[in-house]
């Protein structure tokens, strides 16, 4: 005769609802209708976060400073980078190789002064995903002169004129 069965989860979570990132162990039980209970049926379910994250750049302007030096970070770029576990880090690349917390660019390194640089997202778990972006670099900073005190210069001997030093 079949029997009505009755199902218990004894570890973990039942099937049906959402499971989280990782490895979840499930332990099951059947009970029959007379009492009978089934030996313990034990399982993993893994949960694997494959998915990239979507990097989103955006084109910035950016002024030197006086010592004719630019920096910037990965969130002066960063245009709403999402990630549906998390975001763990940002990093930035001039040369699209080498990542780093901030890049500077100096004017006088920079024979174009349009820079090409690289955004990289990555997930809490290690997925990768680049953007890229164009920074434009300029100089707003008028240039400041530094007068020399007045100068003093005695004739040369035998001449009527002095030789004035570089100054």
């Amino acid at each position: 005769l079949a029997g009505e069965l009755t199902q218990g989860w004894t570890e973990g979570q039942a099937s049906g609802i959402t499971y989280p990132v990782g490895t979840t162990r499930v332990s099951y039980r059947a009970t029959d209708q007379y009492g009978n209970v089934s030996a313990l049926c034990e399982f993993d379910i893994t949960i694997v976060d494959n998915m990239d994250p979507v990097a989103v750049c955006q084109d910035i302007e950016v002024g030197v400073d006086f010592n004719c030096m630019a920096t910037i970070t990965p969130d002066d770029i960063d245009a709403g980078s999402a990630d549906n576990c998390g975001i763990a880090s940002l990093l930035i690349s001039s040369d699209g190789v080498n990542f780093e917390e901030e890049v500077t660019f100096m004017t006088e390194d920079l024979t174009d002064p349009f820079v090409v640089v690289t955004l990289q997202v990555t997930d809490e778990y290690g997925n990768i995903s680049i953007c890229q972006s164009t920074v434009f670099i300029v100089d707003e900073i008028d240039p400041m002169v530094i007068c020399q005190d007045d100068i003093i210069v005695p004739t040369e001997p035998g001449v009527c004129y002095g030789l004035v030093p570089n100054v």
